[in-house]
């Protein structure tokens, strides 16, 4: 006699719960990270009574959501523009954006599991120019790379500081230098061993075009370059994802000023970046 051959159940979304605090105020901006066990970090902007905070919760695997907590307060001004990143073990870091009503600073706050939240720490503060659009990215030991744009009086410039888990914060340093023109929407991915590529537009009074820096765990950044550089179309808003032999593929939003496109190129370690294709 045949065996009935199992029915298996579908799988499908859960209920939404709520991550955030049930109390008056407006939160947005949400994201979220998780590390090789399916834990989870999300982080949020809160505003209420006219000031904003960076909100957080962890997501436990097995147990689901814990208490969403409130990040202190670094300064007088509000809080915005909250980025979080996973190691495999469960330690992550939360960046964000930081107003003083006077100028913008990048913070950074570390949790290390078994262990709880480290103190805050100043990323990038200057008392004579701005810093914003942090982006973060950690690898398998814990180690993080964080990237900003800074004013520097004449233009803005792409930033990095890099987290060693053991010995701390390095030096912050210019990875993007821009003389005659402006840099924004920087964007990083890091790879286990500790490799990153970062991406960002840069932007002159006539196109647009993607740059890119590469770290290596065993030289540091390299030179800042190109990736496309097509006279006749402008780009923005790029992103990156990298792989774990040292590559990393690129998009972006690409215009010739009558549709809008999306392009790519990949990156080997070997070869550098390739032709790009729509």
């Amino acid at each position: 006699m045949a065996r009935a051959a199992k029915t298996r159940t579908p799988r499908s979304w859960r209920a939404a719960t709520r991550v955030g605090p049930d109390r008056l105020g407006i939160s947005s901006a949400p994201q979220v990270a998780m590390d090789g066990s399916g834990n989870a970090m999300a982080v949020w902007v809160h505003s209420e009574s006219g000031r904003e905070h960076i909100g957080v919760n962890r997501w436990l695997s097995g147990i689901g959501w814990g208490v969403p907590e409130q990040l202190p307060a670094e300064g007088e001004g509000g809080a915005g523009f909250a980025r979080v990143a996973m190691g495999a073990k469960g330690n992550a870091l939360v960046v964000w954006r930081q107003f003083d009503n006077q100028r913008r600073s990048i913070w950074a706050k570390r949790y290390v599991l078994g262990v709880g939240w480290e103190a805050a720490e100043a990323v990038a503060s200057d008392a004579y120019s701005d810093a914003d659009a942090p982006q973060v990215c950690v690898n398998a030991a814990g180690d993080a790379l964080v990237l900003w744009r800074q004013f520097d009086g004449i233009g803005r410039n792409i930033w990095a500081r890099r987290l060693d888990a053991a010995q701390g914060w390095g030096e912050a340093m210019v990875i993007g230098a821009v003389k005659t023109a402006t840099a924004f929407d920087p964007q990083i991915a890091m790879d286990a061993a500790g490799n990153a590529m970062a991406v960002w537009t840069r932007s002159n009074s006539r196109r647009s075009t993607v740059w890119s820096n590469r770290y290596t765990a065993r030289r540091g950044w390299g030179e800042a370059a190109p990736i496309e550089t097509d006279r006749a179309s402008t780009s923005i808003f790029p992103k990156v994802a990298v792989d774990s032999r040292g590559g990393a593929l690129a998009v972006w939003e690409q215009s010739d000023g009558l549709r809008c496109q999306i392009a790519a190129s990949r990156y080997s370690a070997r070869i550098g970046w390739g032709a790009p294709e729509l």
